[in-house]
């Protein structure tokens, strides 16, 4: 049977490709304004004034601009709200985004601890009859979160000193009801762990409990879909596989959904952590191997497929390579592996991997390799992902650059590999905690 896509010129597989941007353009920009619905409360020396607040109109705010920071204090409220400052410096600092130019240059980078406040003015009497409820982020590498001068959740435990301080990323939520007319929060933060990420890097969220509840309740559900997705497709590969389709690449296409869907566990809701309890020395062992072994096997994936084009032998190396690598994350601490030269090889590991991929499958498509364009499709969306992750994080620390990039792969991408491998098989041929004043809640 003839293949339109047999020896196609440059216009075609530009017209092709550019639609299909469109398309994905498209979709994501429909995806964003559904799921988006924060208004962004823009604090000044830090206080946010939100005394005409509207919640019916405006349910959900991000918590973003000027908030006080205290360098290397960890400064917890009395019940009146007053803090018992030191002699420590105080200054403002930009959220969301790295704490490191508090510390200066010969800090250690993004190790450290300090503590963030911001003030938020509400209507005259509060909100009667309403509940509030604050979302933190994972913060590198523990937190410990106070409204209005009491203790209502963490994440590990912050401490001035690496000995007595418990790391934990998990980002979560507290509930408190909206009766005074001045909210103070004040976030404590600690890091010895993350070489790469410190301070609050992405923005706190306040909003009413029914409006913050629904939210989280679809992203997670999307989540859920989607590592689900992954697993039946790496699964249906290996039945497959042993049914009597004896190819290589199904083994790997399965391995890749796999890999992909412990990835979006280790995204930046922490999910192996919220749902499985999973501590945050695994999680981070795991979040590195995960995106490790995508990048790894993409190209192995290709090798199987594409046989014919010998430059592709020499992805030996690079396996290798990611082999040795993962060794080392699994027998050191993040601590050590998050350091600036190991995270710098680990990306460097991964876009090797994400950019060879598109320009080998391009030219399989130049040469009419059959089913090829949805190879080359498959890694547009991976690059366009990319490009995305940057756009929305720019300005954040590097490994959540990473996460949220690759996180979307298998979103994009599945549909159009699962074009690739299983007409393949078909047709058996290759182609080329919480106190008394709130309640927390995780995730």
């Amino acid at each position: 049977m003839s293949n339109p896509y047999l020896m196609m010129k440059k216009r075609t597989i530009l017209a092709v490709v550019g639609l299909f941007l469109v398309v994905l353009t498209g979709i994501r920009l429909a995806w964003n304004g559904l799921q988006t619905n924060d208004t962004r409360a823009e604090a000044v020396n830090g206080l946010v004034d939100l005394s005409d607040w509207d919640p019916a109109s405006q349910p959900i705010f991000s918590l973003s601009g000027q908030w006080t920071f205290y360098p290397s204090q960890l400064v917890a409220p009395g019940s009146d709200g007053a803090l018992a400052l030191g002699d420590g410096a105080v200054r403002t600092l930009k959220v969301p985004g790295s704490w490191k130019a508090a510390f200066g240059p010969s800090s250690g980078g993004a190790v450290g601890f300090g503590t963030y406040r911001l003030r938020i003015l509400l209507p005259p009497g509060g909100l009667p009859g309403q509940e509030l409820t604050v979302r933190v982020p994972g913060i590198s590498s523990s937190s410990a979160l106070y409204v209005n001068g009491r203790l209502t959740g963490s994440a590990g435990r912050p401490a001035d000193r690496a000995a007595a301080y418990t790391a934990g990323v998990v980002p979560y939520a507290v509930t408190f009801a909206a009766d005074r007319d001045v909210l103070d929060l004040t976030l404590q933060a600690a890091n010895y762990d993350n070489r790469i990420s410190g301070g609050l890097t992405e923005s706190v969220r306040l909003g009413t409990a029914q409006a913050m509840g629904r939210t989280q309740r679809v992203t997670d559900g999307a989540q859920a879909a989607l590592i689900l997705l992954a697993a039946m497709h790496g699964l249906y590969a290996i039945a497959l596989y042993f049914i009597g389709a004896r190819q290589r690449a199904l083994l790997l296409f399965s391995l890749l959904n796999l890999c992909g869907a412990l990835s979006i566990l280790c995204n930046e809701d922490q999910l192996l952590s919220t749902w499985f309890g999973v501590d945050f020395e695994t999680a981070g062992k795991v979040f590195y191997l995960s995106y490790l072994s995508v990048a790894a096997l993409m190209l192995q994936y290709l090798r199987s497929l594409l046989p014919e084009f010998r430059i592709l032998r020499h992805t030996r190396w690079h396996f290798a390579a990611c082999v040795l690598f993962g060794v080392f994350v699994l027998v050191s601490p993040v601590r050590v592996f998050t350091l600036p030269y190991a995270d710098g090889f680990h990306t460097a590991l991964l876009l090797t991997s994400f950019i060879a991929a598109p320009v080998v499958i391009y030219l399989a498509v130049r040469r009419g390799a059959p089913d090829a364009i949805y190879l080359l499709l498959a890694a547009v969306a991976i690059a366009w992902n990319l490009m995305w992750g940057d756009f929305q994080l720019y300005g954040f620390a590097g490994q959540r650059l990473l996460s949220v990039r690759f996180a979307r792969l298998f979103r994009d991408a599945r549909a159009l590999l699962v074009q690739a491998v299983f007409p393949q098989c078909r047709r058996d041929r290759p182609i080329g905690r919480a106190s008394p004043g709130g309640r927390q809640t995780q995730g």
